[in-house]
């Protein structure tokens, strides 16, 4: 697809695949394994979770192991996110292609190289000097690099065993693909701000819902929204109203005059303008349509 989708344009199936175990060593001496259902993605780790609580990897939190293949020296951190009682209770993070390895990466400050590209290659633009090996998979399909790195694991005697296991993958409803995350820039709606007024209409009685008990599912959708991502990498649509200068600064306005005039007054002359080559999400512009047949934009 090569572009942000919604996930309602997800679906989630039930497969059986595998799950590996890896040995990971640990700086200094000893070794902490790791299960993963996605080894090619240890090219992006950038750290391995622990739960605080862990009494078999407390004296082991602060420490750093030394990824495999890569040689980059990661830390061992504590966070509630890993689980003691599924796996081996340690956790690969890879923040730019997982959503809760993400999360734990903010709150730890990792960084966040991508080691795919948006066609589900291998690529080492962000990864850095990298050994002899893991350079050969550059450009490779995430599933032919899949099987070069677990044979390639098992060669280096790192692999630990390797079991069936039943999960939930995501495919494209389009593509019939599985959907891979992606780290990339976004233009999101503060969904939040907009709730606001419609749950006080509710609550103060203004709007009523028939019957009333349809009002705790208004609830709790409403005061639980996150933002709205509201950009797409597609060819249609009504192109982003933001427009970069030249050191990036970016003018947000409802046409490209306004936004010109924006940017005179912030650099003090004239510069040169790009709009942004994102359009607007196919569930926000329709939302436009009645401002577009009155001519906006």
């Amino acid at each position: 697809l090569q572009t942000a989708i919604s996930d309602l344009e997800v679906e989630s199936r039930d497969m059986k695949g595998h799950i590996w175990h890896i040995r990971y060593p640990v700086e200094g001496g000893g070794e902490i394994i790791v299960a993963t259902t996605r080894p090619e993605t240890m090219l992006g780790d950038t750290a391995v979770a622990v739960n605080p609580e862990d009494e078999r990897y407390k004296a082991m939190v602060g420490r750093h192991v030394i990824l495999p293949l890569t040689g980059r020296r990661i830390p061992i951190i504590a966070d509630d996110y890993s689980d003691p009682e599924k796996g081996t209770g340690a956790v690969k993070i890879t923040p730019a292609h997982d959503f809760n390895d993400f999360e734990v990466g903010k709150r730890h400050g990792l960084a966040m190289p991508s080691m795919l590209d948006r066609t589900g290659r291998i690529t080492l633009a962000e990864l850095g000097e990298m050994p002899e090996f893991v350079r050969n998979l550059e450009g490779e399909d995430r599933f032919a690099a899949r099987k070069k790195i677990v044979a390639e694991l098992e060669r280096l005697e790192i692999l630990d065993k390797v079991e069936p296991h039943a999960n939930a993958v995501p495919y494209g409803d389009r593509s019939g693909v599985p959907i891979e995350p992606l780290l990339t820039t976004q233009w999101y709606c503060n969904a939040g701000v907009l709730a606001k007024p419609a749950i006080e209409a509710v609550e103060t009685g203004k709007v009523k819902f028939i019957p009333q008990q349809w009002e705790n599912t208004f609830f709790a959708w409403m005061r639980d929204i996150q933002p709205w991502c509201i950009s797409r990498q597609l060819w249609w649509g009504h192109r982003i109203p933001a427009w970069y200068g030249p050191d990036g600064a970016v003018f947000v306005a409802r046409d490209e005059k306004t936004a010109q005039a924006k940017a005179d007054a912030h650099y003090g002359k004239r510069e040169a303008l790009t709009q942004d080559d994102d359009v607007l999400d196919t569930w926000f512009s329709s939302a436009l349509w009645p401002f577009s047949t009155l001519g906006w934009p």
